[in-house]
């Protein structure tokens, strides 16, 4: 559950007072993950609330294309939230501005939607034997807990190239980098997830 936005970003790097168009993409965090577990293979579903005009149905069909699943959309509002980005390059960061004020899903009420149904669907997804994933993710935790860095590329079009470090730690044998974050903490289960520097990272994010 989670609102998705109309991303309207610079091409290439440019800057927003360079530009005089913007790349027209929808997304957010929530989407993204829901996008992410349907490519891999999961029945995913996502929650919101979206406008009932032409927008709005874009971003459903953004969604719809990989995969997910969208019944559980609510439809009504003005409109859908924004946000504004201008691509990093070298060692100026991107930069993001959010419009997303009196959105459809920053307005929904509890009574926009169905959750008899929406958790007579996803329960199973919260009661995965976690103490599995626990163990997957414990071997990915040691073996990360020696490096230094994390090199991070894009795949295809997407020039992503960074390079992110890590926290060194004093005493491997009682400390570790990352938390193993499982389902006593944490719905969706399988997260790994740490603190990185900012001193020694860097690179594009495309």
């Amino acid at each position: 559950m989670g609102e998705i936005m109309l991303r309207l970003s610079t091409p290439g790097n440019n800057r927003f007072i360079q530009s005089d168009s913007f790349d027209v993409n929808y997304g957010g965090g929530e989407a993204n993950v829901a996008v992410s577990l349907s490519n891999f293979g999961h029945d995913a579903f996502f929650v919101s609330k979206v406008p009932v005009h032409e927008i709005g149905q874009s971003a459903v069909n953004s969604l719809r294309k990989f995969g997910v699943h969208t019944k559980f959309l609510a439809r009504g509002g003005e409109r859908l939230g924004i946000y504004y980005l201008e691509t990093g390059s070298s060692l100026r960061p991107s930069k993001v501005i959010y419009d997303r004020y009196h959105s459809s899903m920053g307005e929904a009420r509890p009574e926009d939607f169905d959750y008899e149904k929406i958790f007579a669907d996803t329960v199973k997804l919260n009661t995965l034997p976690y103490h599995k994933y626990e163990k997957i993710q414990q071997i990915m935790i040691d073996t990360l807990d020696k490096a230094d860095y994390v090199e991070i590329k894009g795949k295809g079009e997407n020039e992503t190239d960074l390079k992110v470090a890590l926290h060194p730690v004093d005493d491997p044998a009682h400390q570790t980098k990352f938390e193993n974050c499982l389902a006593d903490v944490n719905i969706p289960v399988g997260e790994v997830f740490t603190s990185p520097m900012l001193k020694g990272t860097s690179g594009l994010l495309h």
